[in-house]
């Protein structure tokens, strides 16, 4: 499970360490660590035109906080898994009307919870799916 836990955590990193200068680049180097099914997959649904155009028009920057892991699976023949994680990640820019819009606030932790499905393909683990929640504020009163 370990080099399938170093493919989640690169990727988690990609994901959350975006810039408004750099997101292009940010999501190509995040879909290394999909297979091509799911590739295939986000590219149908404008998966990198929407977060370009999101990260450009509120001109935002993220930065990755933390991975808090729960529990990892693997199939009995080690070619599938799945793994829950949090990751923590705050917003280190952005413009006011996108902040106040989404209630959002700069250098506040956020935290989602992720469910991530692997698959391994020619020995490597590859991302086959993700469930996403909205963000939670980690920090404060709850709000």
């Amino acid at each position: 499970m370990q080099s399938a836990q170093k493919v989640i955590a690169l990727q988690t990193s990609a994901v959350d360490r975006r810039a408004s200068e750099t997101v292009s680049q940010d999501i190509a180097t995040e879909m290394t660590f999909y297979t091509a099914s799911f590739s295939e997959a986000l590219r149908k649904d404008g998966y990198a035109d929407k977060t370009v155009a999101l990260f450009e028009d509120a001109q935002l920057t993220t930065a990755p906080l933390s991975i808090s892991w729960y529990v990892s699976t693997l199939s009995a023949d080690r070619t599938t898994g799945r793994a829950e994680i949090d990751a923590t990640f705050e917003f280190t820019r952005a413009d006011d009307d996108f902040l106040a819009k989404n209630r959002l606030a700069l250098d506040t932790p956020y935290t989602q919870h992720r469910t991530i499905d692997l698959v391994k393909q020619d020995g490597r683990w590859l991302i086959s799916n993700i469930t996403r929640a909205p963000l939670t504020r980690t920090e404060g009163n709850g709000q």
